[in-house]
């Protein structure tokens, strides 16, 4: 099962942080199951993600213009790979077994 996680997010650096933790080190599925989108709608500079989580399976996309939520949504949907789509909030914390 590969699986496409998106996440929208508007300057919520901190707590996205603590949810991509929870994504790469609690998490049980292995990494080459899934990707995750992290569709950027706010002024933050996500780039330093991908020092804090160097993992082929991350992408940070920016919207071009504010799109509000659903439209952050959309923008994740079209840079998925994958068929299966599990939308997250930027402040969700997972259970180990939440992906399985």
């Amino acid at each position: 099962m590969t699986i496409s996680l998106l996440i929208p997010t508007k300057n919520r650096l901190p707590i996205l942080r603590e949810t991509l933790h929870n994504i790469y080190y609690v998490n049980k599925l292995p990494r080459e199951d899934f990707e995750v989108i992290v569709s950027n709608d706010g002024d933050d500079d996500l780039s330093v993600l991908y020092y804090e989580f160097p993992f082929d399976n991350l992408k940070i996309v920016k919207n071009t213009h504010k799109a509000g939520l659903s439209g952050n949504r959309n923008n994740a949907i079209e840079f998925s790979q994958y068929e299966i789509l599990q939308f997250l909030d930027d402040d969700i914390l997972i259970t180990e077994n939440f992906l399985i």
